[in-house]
């Protein structure tokens, strides 16, 4: 009984070591899966799409259990297909910060999304392909995840975005599952 107790500690103080291990400088890349609801104002338009993002940065340690990550990223937020042959496309490249608290001694962190977005939008018709729409605009949201080691962090989180694309804003409201991995 005692030495089952005694691993118990043991297995539980190396448990609670793992998010000191991560809070550290370093390079990290990162891909996630999303879902994003595409609305607009306007005729009550609201499609839902699923994409993925590829994400790579560095963090540095600012504080005991404090990381902020300095990042770039490529997102496809998916594809919608309407009646009659239309279809929509939503990407971008943005600039992000992304602070991060671990809680306690514990793998779990709350964090945040700031960020810059370059989007790009497609509208193809059967008669008509526009040229790629563009715009610049802030991207924000929440995130939460969880520290496997010292290297692997699962997350998921919220971002919003709403770049406007021929003369309409369409804001893109997107949740978001991923891994990353810092060197």
């Amino acid at each position: 009984m005692k030495k089952a107790v005694l691993a118990a500690l043991i297995a539980a103080a190396s448990f609670q070591a793992v998010g000191s291990e991560y809070v550290s400088d370093g390079w990290y890349i990162g891909a996630d899966v999303m879902s994003t609801n595409a609305s607009v104002d306007i005729n009550g338009y609201d499609e839902r799409t699923t994409g993925f993002a590829l994400n790579a940065g560095y963090s540095f340690e600012l504080y005991e259990n404090f990381v902020i990550g300095v990042e770039a990223d490529l997102a496809h937020y998916g594809e919608v297909d309407h009646a009659y042959g239309v279809t929509e496309d939503f990407a971008s490249v943005g600039v992000n910060i992304k602070p991060k608290y671990f809680i306690g001694s514990s793998d779990f962190y709350l964090g945040a999304h700031l960020g810059l977005g370059y989007f790009l939008y497609n509208l193809e018709t059967p008669t008509v392909t526009y040229n790629t729409e563009t715009d610049t605009t802030l991207t924000y949201g929440i995130e939460t995840g969880y520290a496997l080691n010292k290297n692997w962090l699962l997350n998921l989180g919220y971002r919003k975005a709403s770049p406007e694309f021929l003369g309409v804003e369409i804001d893109l409201d997107t949740i978001y599952g991923g891994i990353e991995y810092k060197f």
